[in-house]
């Protein structure tokens, strides 16, 4: 200045990572990648410059600190001082850089990769998993010491730990640790993308070989985070450690030793959601090479035994040891010790036979399952190497061998612990499921719930009866003379240019259940299958539309590309005199019922019902329904069939006669 004072040098810019900030910066990467879906101008061989976008490389600044300032400030400064700045001039230039390598998994390797629409939402949430979350938490950091490099460029650099400090203060170590656990997956998938998917490998080569990425793979740059994380404590410490104690300068030591130790207790973060995420995933090819083969006669409910349904279970340890079976020689087996149960297996074929050898007091097979909570951890006085559990529950005894006395005080020592810590385990054996003569067609269970709206209507029937054909209940209160009109199904496809081929129209007078066509187009798919302006649709895919219910129609359609069509003719309804509360009930009939021998499961009968738009007359279709005596005409139960006629109630008798 014109006094020639120092100038007074502001303060180094703290980053705050607040949620703005993070908003922003995420905006800032999506609207990078709608960027990138957008640039359809560039030939499929081509790619972008991404020089625009990409952090400075600070591969190409000086490699020490000593190289950006002048022979007169290098001569103010001891030894120890030097050595301070090389170390903070170490941390600003590796962090640029890794926050360059970010960018490049999200510009280039993701960016190109959008823009080919090479993977799924998901493939690219597994390959570059929070990507965007790990840089919102670095690109303030980065910026802040930018600033501060270029406030004292020239001149030494007298405060960072306060940057750091607020990284690691506001931030949430389980980004850094959910990056670090998909790490393992996402190369894996890389790797598999490469060998089974020819236009990645060839966009991938090409992305490779750019000069931005310095012969580096995308294995390499997913690694950083996990490299940078662990560098942290070393680079803060060193600063630390040629920081003057005096008291000016006491408010940074505080600062670098509180960051020090928060970067350290990030590692101890990462570590353990690696260690848990490894736990799951071993768990998990234990429960897929399971073999409960040979668990028979009471241990037969061990065969539905579900490793995974705690989510709290982790494996605390599993090898190999010897078992002693009666008076018989010791026979080795693989056993696996998790917090609350001990699993006793056979290693066979790369899968685990669930199985123990020998037999209790009782001569029952020893449980290969056993239950820590109810496990006595006792050392063999006989036998240096042994140990002894005991089941509390039936009084069984399993007596181990380990291969040597320190293994045995190690595994003694881990299953003791973890018997006196372990809880009840929860939801262990998985509910029984439904055998293959227990469970219900999709099929069967769309006839049952028509059948249950229309005893809603009807109330409980008296006797229900299966026919082969449609059943149609428009007007279950006709007398037995009067024809009975007969639904009809028709099946639609939807095209590209026709859609569904027809229009509704909800004020047709003349329907009481329902909705009516307005119209169909000539030549479609809908003209085709017969469907007709005037046609009342009475039900679409098997649900009842409700009188006039152009909506509800709409809704049920909608997103299909193929819909099953009940519909009657507007005419028909005309001449048939109806109820208020029944008018318009109908529903496909269920086909006939028949039980397989071989399985005892319950199939539908397979033959068509396309024998119903041949038949004239509407005596054989429908169900045989029984109406209670507050429906019924005369006040007495009545069965009619879809024909208008009468059956008796047994069923036994006229065309209403059930099969």
């Amino acid at each position: 200045n014109s006094s020639g004072g120092a100038e007074p040098r502001s303060p180094p810019p703290t980053p705050h990572l607040q949620h703005h900030q993070s908003q922003h910066q995420r905006s800032a990467s999506q609207d990078l990648d709608a960027d990138l879906l957008r640039d359809r101008a560039l030939s499929p061989e081509a790619m972008r410059d991404y020089s625009d976008v990409l952090p400075a490389d600070p591969s190409l600044a000086p490699v020490s600190w000593r190289d950006t300032v002048d022979k007169q400030c290098l001569k103010k400064l001891n030894d120890k001082d030097l050595k301070r700045q090389e170390m903070v001039y170490e941390l600003i230039q590796t962090e640029k850089g890794f926050y360059r390598h970010l960018s490049i998994m999200q510009k280039i390797y993701r960016g190109e990769i959008l823009r080919k629409g090479l993977l799924t939402p998901s493939e690219l949430r597994l390959m570059f998993s929070n990507l965007d979350d790990v840089m919102d938490l670095n690109a303030p950091i980065c910026e802040a010491l930018t600033q501060l490099q270029q406030q004292c460029e020239g001149s030494p650099v007298e405060t960072v730990g306060q940057v750091f400090l607020a990284l690691f203060q506001d931030a949430d170590p389980t980004v850094y640790a959910d990056f670090c656990a998909s790490q393992r997956g996402a190369v894996e998938f890389y790797h598999k993308k490469l060998k089974s998917d020819a236009a990645f490998c060839s966009l991938l080569s090409k992305i490779e070989q750019r000069p931005e990425l310095a012969r580096l793979k995308f294995p390499d740059f997913n690694a950083k985070v996990m490299q940078r994380l662990s560098k942290y404590p070393l680079l803060l410490r060193g600063i630390l450690k040629y920081t003057p104690k005096t008291t000016a300068n006491a408010a940074e030591i505080a600062a670098l030793e509180q960051a020090a130790t928060l970067a350290a207790s990030y590692m101890e973060t990462v570590d353990t959601h690696l260690k848990k995420k490894a736990d799951q995933e071993r768990i998990e090819h234990i429960q897929r090479s399971l073999d409960t083969s040979a668990c028979v006669a009471e241990l037969r409910p061990y065969r539905r035994l579900d490793l995974l349904a705690d989510a709290k279970r982790t494996i605390l340890r599993e090898g190999p040891l010897d078992i002693v079976v009666d008076h018989s020689p010791a026979r080795e087996i693989h056993l696996i010790l998790f917090n609350d149960i001990i699993l006793f297996t056979l290693v066979k074929d790369s899968h685990f036979q669930l199985k123990c050898p020998g037999k209790n007091l009782n001569g029952q097979h020893k449980s290969p399952v056993l239950r820590l909570c109810d496990t006595l951890v006792r050392q063999e006085a006989a036998q240096k190497k042994g140990i002894l559990l005991i089941n509390k529950t039936d009084a069984c005894m399993y007596q181990l061998r380990a291969l040597s006395r320190n293994a045995q005080q190690s595994w003694f020592k881990d299953i003791h612990d973890a018997a006196a810590n372990a809880e009840a385990p929860v939801n262990l054996i998985r509910q029984k499921s439904l055998r293959k003569k227990d469970t219900i067609s999709p099929k069967t269970q769309k006839i049952e719930m028509g059948l249950r709206g229309m005893m809603a209507v009807l109330g409980p029937p008296t006797a229900i009866a299966h026919r082969r054909h449609s059943m149609d209940l428009l007007n279950a209160q006709t007398t037995a003379a009067q024809t009975r009109p007969a639904s009809r199904r028709i099946i639609l496809n939807r095209t590209l240019d026709e859609h569904w081929g027809f229009s509704m129209d909800s004020t047709g007078a003349t329907t009481r259940g329902g909705v009516l066509v307005k119209s169909v187009n000539p030549g479609s798919c809908a003209e085709f299958s017969g469907l007709l302006p005037k046609h009342i649709v009475l039900f679409i895919n098997g649900t009842p539309v409700p009188q006039n219910d152009v909506a509800m129609a709409q809704v049920l359609i909608e997103g299909k590309q193929r819909i099953e069509l009940e519909v009657i003719s507007a005419e028909e309804v005309g001449s048939v005199q109806r109820s208020a509360s029944l008018a318009g009930i109908t529903h496909s009939a269920p086909r006939p019922l028949r039980r397989n021998n071989a399985d005892a499961v319950m199939e539908e009968d397979e033959e068509g019902l396309d024998e119903d738009d041949e038949e004239g007359d509407g005596g054989a279709r429908g169900l045989s329904v029984s109406l209670p005596p507050s429906i019924a005409m005369g006040g007495h139960p009545s069965s009619y069939s879809s024909g208008g006629a009468k059956s008796r109630g047994d069923g036994s008798g006229g065309a209403g006669a059930g099969g």
